[in-house]
């Protein structure tokens, strides 16, 4: 079998070293002499999530429902909320937070989903606040002032409702698209508007850039890549941010996987990868993971549960 997940002796040996370091710690027991100890891991502190966006999505088997929010509890603690502002307000002034609002398809209502957070102890997560390719379609022939305007209007909503209950708010998301669906994309203060707006409403909570995998494994890393440029350019404006949030999608055919995968199933490269963002002195989040298993066949799921471990 080929092998997919390429990685040197020292590069193996700085992820078992840091596993050691970062996700273990030490506690002490006091029992009786010759009592009987049973520790079990209930909590971590080391945040393992997953979008929720198929909350109570099931309408025509409520079996799947339950399945869905018995399961996602038992193996997260982290979840990421879909705040798109295409499903938050649909038209303008029509806002679907509420529970009970109108279905929208892999968007359940914010309210829902920070219920069901917080009933299970989950940390909930703002996925994205500025994210253009989501913006409205009422949005698509305003003027850029009057986008702003809007903007605002969404982020005061938002914090109102949520800033005291949400730690972390990812404020742009994939920002390299060639084209935006409003005339706001090509504004050269985009970015830094969305960043600044984020830290007067959001002044406690902490404020991500989030890009996508081609930006970011895609690159090899250097200080001109296109992704650390962007980063870098926003702190000169003086811009607040606060974590780097780094996506892993291998969306790639199955035929063409092995290839396209090369530079990112590579341990070394990925490493080298994290230890140029880190010279911005800020935590670095991985985002959002894809690793498709192409069929339900054990050879695949095996494959597939390979790649996600190592």
């Amino acid at each position: 079998m080929e092998e997919w997940i390429v990685a040197s002796k020292e590069a193996k040996e700085r992820i078992e070293k840091g596993i050691e370091q970062n996700r273990k710690g030490s506690f002490r027991i006091f029992a009786p002499e010759g009592a009987t100890v049973r520790v079990k891991l209930k909590r971590h502190r080391f945040r393992f999530g997953c979008n929720l966006f198929m909350l109570d999505e099931f309408p025509d088997d409520p079996s799947k429902n339950a399945v869905y929010r018995k399961q996602f509890a038992e193996l997260f603690n982290m979840a990421t909320l879909p705040f798109y502002w295409d499903a938050t307000e649909p038209r303008e002034g029509a806002l679907r937070y509420a529970i009970g609002s109108k279905p929208c398809y892999r968007r359940p209502p914010i309210d829902l989903c920070m219920q069901y957070c917080e009933e299970n102890g989950i940390e909930p997560r703002e996925h994205a606040l500025c994210y253009e390719k989501f913006f409205p379609a009422w949005l698509k022939d305003r003027s850029v002032p009057e986008i702003k305007q809007h903007l605002e209007r969404r982020m005061q909503e938002i914090s109102e409702r949520y800033a005291n209950r949400i730690p972390t708010i990812e404020v742009t998301n994939e920002m390299f698209w060639d084209e935006g669906t409003t005339p706001f994309y090509g504004s050269p203060d985009y970015a830094e508007f969305c960043f600044r707006l984020a830290e007067q409403y959001f002044p406690h909570n902490r404020l991500c850039i989030n890009e996508w995998t081609r930006a970011t494994w895609g690159s090899s890393g250097l200080p001109w890549c296109q992704y650390r440029l962007l980063i870098d350019d926003l702190l000169l404006r003086g811009a607040r941010i606060d974590a780097i949030g780094m996506q892993y999608h291998m969306f790639f055919r199955r035929e063409e996987a092995f290839e396209k995968t090369r530079r990112p199933y590579d341990l070394d490269h990925d490493l080298r990868v994290m230890d140029s963002y880190a010279a911005f002195g800020m935590p670095l989040q991985i985002t959002e993971v894809t690793i498709p298993a192409y069929t339900e066949q054990a050879e695949d799921e095996e494959l597939q549960a390979d790649i996600l471990e190592r």
